[in-house]
């Protein structure tokens, strides 16, 4: 679960699949940490907790962007700046703070495969998974990965996944539709946010 937030859907991955499957969630945040511990124990979930942003490599620790949002849970925190001119963000305030880096490779190493990987890295999504090539050769991988209207790079993402042989499917309300393009639907009165 990269980019596990509160820990929602490593906690369902838990209760849906139960031993002797290992789910791990990746966050890097303080703030959410603290809420995914309160999710384990309030729930008696045991899944593991990596305090880490999810990065190509080369670093130890980066630095991500954090709206001042005040609520608590720091959903949209990104290693893009998109709180600067053009941003999707832009005009909200936002802090730097620096976080443990580690690789997605690295992030499964207390796993054994098959692999489901979710990633909602808030944009980093297409530099992760591309430096993990070894992995997208695999035949015991599955990946669910946000894409956005608004991302710059949702073609890349997808390109990349589809040549490394995925099929992709856009999920629904009214479950998986197979897709041969990044369709992401803006809601009618806008078009910087993702309906789907």
């Amino acid at each position: 679960d990269g980019g596990a937030n509160i820990g929602l859907f490593a906690g369902l991955a838990e209760l849906a699949f139960g031993a002797p499957t290992t789910v791990i969630a990746v966050e890097p945040l303080a703030t959410n940490l603290a809420l995914i511990e309160e999710l384990r124990a309030a729930n008696a979930l045991g899944f593991e907790v990596q305090a880490a942003a999810l990065h190509p490599g080369g670093a130890d620790t980066v630095d991500l962007f954090v709206p001042e949002t005040g609520i608590g849970a720091e959903s949209i925190a990104t290693l893009v700046d998109r709180f600067g001119p053009g941003g999707v963000f832009a005009g909200r305030p936002a802090r730097k703070v620096p976080v443990r880096a580690m690789t997605l490779e690295t992030s499964l190493a207390g796993g054994k495969p098959p692999y489901l990987i979710k990633l909602d890295i808030e944009g980093a999504e297409a530099d992760v998974l591309a430096a993990a090539p070894a992995l997208l050769a695999r035949d015991d991988v599955d990946i669910v990965v946000e894409i956005t209207i608004n991302d710059p790079d949702k073609h890349r993402l997808f390109d990349l996944l589809r040549q490394a042989g995925f099929r992709a499917y856009l999920l629904t309300n009214a479950g998986l539709v197979r897709e041969d393009r990044p369709l992401t639907i803006p809601p009618a009165d806008r078009a910087d946010r993702t309906l789907w």
